[in-house]
């Protein structure tokens, strides 16, 4: 055995260890990607920046956030922000990453800290909770965590360029550099998850925010599911860490462009009710995910639960907490909601039902699909063919060959990858 098959046999043993101590052996052996992640991001002064392109499902928040959650090794402490889509609701990410904050505390005895921004348009308040080593917890009052001992900032795009570019300067910078002949301070990491948008003036200021972190001596990683070889090249300074391609997604595709009334949808909903456990459809407006949501419910399918952006915060991880509830235990669920609220969601649908969407927004819906699962049998389902809700266009020629994919792709096996060409 050479040197260096020793030396990554050693990395995996201890970012196995890592990971199964951070997510109480809920995972107990990372992928070989994984672990280069690990080795690359663990270390005190990683000098990070990387491109994480993945499937869904694949790992990717959990290839971050474990190496700076978990025990570093190095001894200075890092301040990971977590910054998601404007739109998204970020309580996937606290229902993920809470518990592996506890654990984290009470492996090397240190209180953990995170920080919870709203989404944009969500005005209710929440506060900040640190995590103490001999269990329980205290909430804070912290209006900046830029000015607080915070482990973990939630947030989104919008609202990390009001913390980080505030007040009129670029006040947060100090805080990730440490001035020569100083202790270790914190060092910062930007994570970026599928928090980009594909409106070519949104891309390119997010492109710029990115090498302007890079350039000014960040650590920051982006991931995303949906880059196309293009967006790939503008984000050609950070190093890509390779993740292998995967094969058949075990999911079936399914196009029915005329059917586009919520009647429909709520007939196609209950005829596969009986036959699979969890069943999931997307509309693109809370208005619509309502009205579908009011025809099955009186239609007596009883297990249907509803979850928007919009709902009051507690309220809305309730309901997600009850998804991840009834997933543990193996019991069903019609999950009626929007395309913004779930496409971050970490949850395992047997049928994915959506109307007609963007090719980026159906890779991650789609990604919501058999996620947990190696096995066959799930299916996603695509209804209608217009566009006229989007926050983006597609030219015409670019939206009838996108049509004509899933036309052609109908009935046989669903892959990202057939849709990354029309984004």
């Amino acid at each position: 055995m050479t040197a260096g098959t020793k030396a990554q046999g050693y990395m995996s043993d201890i970012a196995a260890a890592a990971y199964q101590l951070t997510t109480g052996a809920v995972i107990k052996t990372p992928y070989d990607w994984q672990t280069k992640a690990y080795e690359r991001l663990s270390l005190q002064e990683s000098d990070a920046s990387y491109l994480i392109t993945t499937p869904t499902g694949a790992g990717k928040t959990e290839a971050v956030t474990i190496p700076g959650l978990g025990p570093r090794r190095g001894g200075a402490p890092r301040r990971l922000y977590l910054i998601g889509d404007d739109n998204a609701p970020l309580d996937d990410y606290l229902y993920r990453l809470v518990p592996y904050l506890k654990t984290a505390s009470l492996a090397d005895n240190t209180p953990r800290t995170v920080y919870v921004d709203t989404p944009r348009g969500d005005t209710t308040p929440i506060p900040c909770r640190r995590f103490l080593p001999e269990g329980g917890s205290e909430e804070m009052v912290v209006l900046n965590p830029l000015e607080a001992d915070v482990d973990l900032v939630l947030t989104s795009l919008a609202r990390f360029r009001e913390i980080f570019f505030g007040g009129g300067g670029l006040h947060a910078l100090p805080s990730a550099l440490t001035m020569p002949g100083t202790a270790p301070g914190r060092r910062d990491l930007f994570y970026f998850d599928e928090a980009h948008s594909y409106e070519t003036d949104a891309f390119e200021e997010f492109q710029r925010l990115v090498e302007f972190l890079f350039a000014a001596d960040m650590d920051v990683v982006v991931g995303s599911s949906t880059l196309s070889d293009p967006y790939r090249q503008e984000l050609g300074f950070l190093e890509p860490l390779d993740v292998p391609e995967v094969g058949e997604s075990g999911i079936t595709l399914e196009y029915h462009p005329d059917i586009i009334t919520s009647e429909h949808s709520v007939r196609l909903a209950l005829s596969v009710v009986s036959k699979v456990s969890r069943v999931v459809v997307v509309t693109e407006d809370a208005e619509a995910a309502i009205e579908v949501f009011t025809e099955l419910h009186q239609s007596g399918q009883h297990d249907v639960l509803l979850y928007l952006r919009r709902q009051p915060p507690h309220e809305r991880r309730a309901v997600y907490a009850e998804i991840k509830q009834r997933e543990s235990e193996g019991k069903g669920y019609v999950l009626v909601t929007t395309g913004t609220a779930i496409e971050s969601g970490d949850i395992s649908a047997d049928v994915l039902i959506t109307t007609f969407c963007l090719p980026e927004s159906l890779i991650l819906r789609a990604g919501r699909c058999r996620r947990k699962s190696k096995e066959t049998g799930g299916k996603v389902i695509v209804l209608g063919h217009d566009l006229t809700h989007a926050e983006r266009t597609l030219n015409p020629t670019l939206l009838g060959d996108y049509k004509s994919a899933l036309k052609e792709m109908s009935d046989t096996s669903f892959q990202a990858n057939d849709f990354k060409n029309f984004i």
